[in-house]
């Protein structure tokens, strides 16, 4: 995914309410990026703010931890053959935390 595609489905899923918003983000480099930060600008206009968590922070990004549980209990397993091998092991891994939590 690159900025311009982040933009896109942010336009396309982002709310619509005349409420303010704030939208909690983290600091990957498409949400950062130059193009990012003028579309921001336009976003605010239209009520919607993005806060940005402080960077290197991932017990404030509950994606983070939810990724750190899959890579290391889900999935013990390092190494794949194939692809599709990751990936069905990605997907019993996400199937398990679905169920556990």
């Amino acid at each position: 995914m690159d900025s311009e595609m982040f933009i896109g489905l942010f336009d396309l899923l982002k709310p619509k309410t005349d409420v303010p918003i704030c939208i909690v983000i983290d600091n990957h480099k498409i949400h950062t990026s130059k193009i990012t930060k003028k579309k921001i600008k336009k976003w605010e206009e239209e009520g919607i703010f993005l806060y940005f968590i402080p960077p290197y922070s991932p017990e404030l990004n509950l994606i983070e931890n939810k990724w750190h549980t899959l890579k290391y209990h889900s999935m013990p397993k390092r190494n794949f053959d194939n692809l599709n091998d990751l990936e069905s092991a990605i997907k019993q891994g996400i199937t398990y935390l679905n169920h556990k939590t």
